[in-house]
């Protein structure tokens, strides 16, 4: 991922404000106040207030991040894949990264759990394990894929001049057909 030194200049650190113990910060971010505990145990959130002192007290910007965490858990993001997209971006911007990033999850119906996507500008990134990977997208058009089977199917994708074939499910049950004709192609 590029350096973010750029980015991170721009964004205001404040000191953290605020007083909250897990409970609070529970009710706030739509958890249990036991659920908050383990997430600062397991460095998810930080209860940036306690100062390694029991009971555990958490900011404002904390239950930011608390909220972003179980938001990204509700789009389907396992706790395991975002631990370590945390911890990098920790490193990068501070004690609250999730509230200084721009986030995307990418998911599919089928599939039970997505892919968390750090996005910076126009691209994307996945943090994968060699480090962080930029992410081409493509939108599929299904106009397009329409004419493509209606010019002869996905050979044409290499034959973007071919003209005279067509699959019409009209003409000859579909089979490719020289346009215009009843002769297989």
């Amino acid at each position: 991922m590029p350096n973010y030194a750029s980015a991170v200049t721009n964004v205001v650190h404040m000191p953290p404000r605020g007083h909250y113990l897990a409970s609070e910060v529970g009710e706030l971010a739509g958890a249990s106040g036991e659920t908050i505990g383990q997430w600062s145990r397991y460095g998810y959130i930080r209860a940036s207030q306690a100062d390694g002192e029991y009971p555990l007290v958490y900011s404002y910007q904390d239950v930011a991040e608390a909220i972003l965490v179980h938001e990204l858990l509700e789009g389907k993001v396992p706790l395991k894949a975002l631990r370590p997209v945390i911890d990098a971006l920790r490193d990068e911007r501070g004690d609250w990264p999730l509230q200084h990033s721009t986030l995307e999850t990418v998911s599919d119906e089928d599939i039970p759990i997505a892919a968390l996507l750090v996005r910076h500008g126009d691209l994307r990134y996945e943090l994968g394990p060699h480090g962080w990977q930029q992410v081409e997208s493509a939108v599929i058009n299904p106009r397009r894929i329409g004419s493509e089977l209606h010019r002869g199917g996905w050979a044409v994708r290499r034959l973007p001049n071919l003209q005279h074939i067509e699959v019409d499910p009209d003409r000859m049950s579909g089979r490719p057909a020289i346009r215009g004709k009843r002769i297989s192609a």
